[in-house]
């Protein structure tokens, strides 16, 4: 591994997520192992061809195992999925897909999903152990991440794969609890301010 030979020169090291069953716990394990090394999902495929949620997991999945941050794979594609090398994937989607005939172009899902994230985590924030996120089998269950921001506010990025609204109490260990509803097949992100309980 480049970390046993060159682990004085490696500080960051990147994945990507194109197994059939993702388990995010190798990120864990792998952190455990090197504490002091960053870690972020880099590349993941977003197409018309996954589920809805496909982009959330990726983001999420590694955020919950000590990733700094995640991104997709494209940016930007024509309507078309364009361009892309011979034998490269031909159905992967931008968050942005542009429409070259008509010079306009348009915001995907991801696209908001994605920002849900990056809007309201702010840089430099720190994670916060969380317990209660359950999957009953793929898509269906609720996951949750919790930053502090540098600002002491706190950001709660929650996932409903449920056909069904919800609603979800977060407690933290100060004794401090926050509810609200989480919309059916829904991405809910919460900005809470500063605690005030000592």
């Amino acid at each position: 591994m480049v970390l046993d030979d060159a682990g004085n020169y490696t500080n960051t090291v990147a994945w990507h997520c194109y197994a059939t069953n993702n388990n995010w716990g190798v990120l864990t394990a792998f952190h455990k192992s090197n504490p002091k090394v960053m870690q972020y999902m880099t590349e993941c495929w977003l197409s018309p061809l996954t589920s809805w949620y496909s982009s959330i997991y990726f983001i999420m999945g590694p955020l919950q195992n000590w990733a700094a941050g995640a991104m997709g794979w494209t940016l930007g594609t024509t309507i078309s999925f364009g361009p892309y090398l011979p034998n490269g994937c031909n159905t992967c989607r931008g968050i942005v897909e542009v429409d070259l005939a008509a010079g306009t172009y348009i915001k995907t899902l991801d696209y908001y999903f994605f920002g849900q994230f990056s809007k309201f985590i702010q840089r430099g924030s720190t994670a916060l152990a969380t317990t209660g996120s359950y999957d009953f089998n793929p898509g269906n269950g609720v996951q949750t991440i919790a930053f502090l921001n540098a600002d002491k506010s706190r950001t709660i990025v929650i996932y409903n794969g449920f056909g069904n609204d919800v609603y979800v109490t977060i407690a933290f260990k100060s004794g401090e609890t926050w509810s609200g509803p989480l919309y059916y097949y829904s991405l809910t992100t919460w900005v809470l301010p500063p605690s005030v309980v000592a």
